[in-house]
């Protein structure tokens, strides 16, 4: 497995949400990260070695290609704060994307 980041530039883009469902309302939400994975568990190996994981429960998923372009890159590799993540989310829904890609 790559060590850095940067050795990964080619691959798919993972979004990976932290939570701690059992701590009290309000305080659940734990960050999210992004990152270069081949899959949810690579991505969730990769976190824990670049010590971005903060615990609790992940669920996430690859960015689709056609929305790579979106993610900056000071936001890969960072644990987002839930207005840094709803911000890039609502980047991500503004971009219309046909059956043949952007639209």
């Amino acid at each position: 497995m790559s060590t850095t980041i940067a050795d990964r530039t080619g691959a798919p883009l993972f979004w990976g949400s932290f939570c701690a469902p059992d701590a009290p309302a309000g305080s659940q939400f734990l960050g999210v990260l992004i990152l270069p994975a081949t899959d949810l568990v690579d991505f969730a190996r990769s976190a824990h070695m670049i010590k971005r994981n903060p615990g609790g429960e992940i669920a996430g998923g690859a960015i689709p290609d056609e929305l790579r372009h979106i993610v900056q890159p000071g936001e890969i590799g960072r644990l987002l704060t839930k207005a840094e993540a709803e911000t890039i989310g609502a980047r991500m829904t503004a971009v219309e994307i046909g059956p043949d890609g952007l639209g």
